[in-house]
């Protein structure tokens, strides 16, 4: 019972940490948004370009992966996903923001597939209704402790931006 979960450690290490910089960079982006002033419409406006990227991502990332592999189609997302969270750093305007945060959709539902299909594969089917259970326990426990991350510096400033790209660059 204990192997399948020590064979896919690693796998299940690194969606952590990238659920952890999810959720650290979707609470502290609307916070920045406040910040910036951004109108409560412009606000949602950027907000739901996430959901629309995840969702073309959806129809679009199986043919990748299917093209170039796991592993690949994983540090591709990856690397998507840590260069456009950096790019919120160059300016604080929503035209650039929606399109970014749409990118960034669009490399995390990349992300998920990869890893959700990766446990799928390497799990016997004995226990993967386990696996999986213990896979969405650490997704919402990643979750809540990154906010715990939020006290750390001033929403203000770049460094939410850098903690998030560096935990989508430490999920590799």
């Amino acid at each position: 019972m204990i192997g399948p979960f020590l064979q896919l450690g690693a796998v299940m290490a690194g969606m952590f940490i990238l659920q952890a910089g999810n959720g650290l960079f979707a609470t502290f982006l609307a916070l920045r948004m406040t910040l910036e002033a951004f109108p409560t419409p412009i606000i949602g406006l950027v907000a739901s370009g996430y959901p629309l990227g995840f969702l073309v991502s959806c129809l679009l990332a199986g043919r990748i992966i299917h093209a170039v592999g796991h592993i690949r189609a994983f540090a591709a997302f990856a690397a998507v996903q840590c260069c456009a969270t950096l790019a919120f750093t160059l300016l604080a305007h929503p035209g650039v923001w929606l399109p970014l945060r749409f990118i960034t959709g669009l490399s995390a539902a990349g992300l998920f597939m990869v890893g959700e299909s990766w446990l799928n594969e390497r799990t016997p089917t004995t226990v993967r209704g386990k696996v999986f259970a213990a896979y969405m326990i650490s997704n919402m426990t990643a979750v809540s402790l990154s906010q715990l991350l939020l006290a750390l510096a001033d929403p203000a400033g770049p460094a939410f931006f850098m903690l998030a790209a560096a935990l989508f660059s430490a999920c590799l």
